[in-house]
Order: C-alpha cells, then structure tokens, then sequence
C-alpha cells in the first residue's frame, strides 16, 4: 500500500501532473480514499479508471465522453506513470541503450520507439 504522499510523487514525476502538484495530490487522495472505502485494492480497470476520471473531472473538464471529443482518458496517464516506477521502466531502457550502444560497430545505428 502508498501513501497520498507516495502517490502524488509517483503521479508528478512520471505522470501527466508534473507540473500540477496539486491536482496530482488529488487523485491520488481519491483513489486512497476508494481503496479504504472498500476496504481492498482496486481489482480492475474500469473502477480504477473512474476514480481518476472524477477526481480530475472538475479541473480538467474531461466528461464521460471523453474519447468521442478526442481526448484521451485521463487514467491512461495516471497508469502508465504508477507501471513506469513500478516497474522501473526508465532505468531498464537505459540500460538496454547502454547494452546496445555497447553492441554498436562504429558508424551503426540503434533505434528507440517509446510512446506517451
């Protein structure tokens, strides 16, 4: 289990809140919040999503429809940044561009396709 704290940390330096401390302590306060109201761990996505899709409703103005307007759910970000630290994917894609620049003969190229 994290803390508010640990959380909105999680949330400002990998997430889309890295320069809204604020609104990352907020959701990470709400999805706490849900988790102690259940008294469990979130055990899918969909509850998961909706926790984070109201807790930034009011600052963002994302609506239920949020995909059909061509926005992205907000929890998409919110997940991918809690997976990054998680599973310390930042520091395995270092030292996978370490190993294969390592690899490289002079003049070789080494391509990288990451996504947000």
């Amino acid at each position: 289990n994290a803390s508010v704290e640990e959380l909105a940390w999680v949330l400002l330096k990998y997430g889309p809140d890295s320069d809204e401390p604020l609104l990352a302590e907020r959701t990470a306060q709400a999805l706490v919040d849900e988790q102690a109201r259940r008294g469990r761990p979130f055990t899918n996505m969909k509850d998961f999503a909706e926790v984070v899709l109201q807790s930034r409703a009011a600052i963002d103005g994302f609506e239920e429809v949020h995909t059909v307007n061509g926005r992205d759910h907000p929890a998409r970000l919110t997940l991918q940044a809690l997976r990054l630290f998680m599973n310390q994917e930042l520091e395995e894609l270092r030292a996978g561009m370490e190993g294969a620049f390592k690899l490289l003969v002079p003049g070789g190229r080494s391509v990288v396709c990451v996504f947000k």
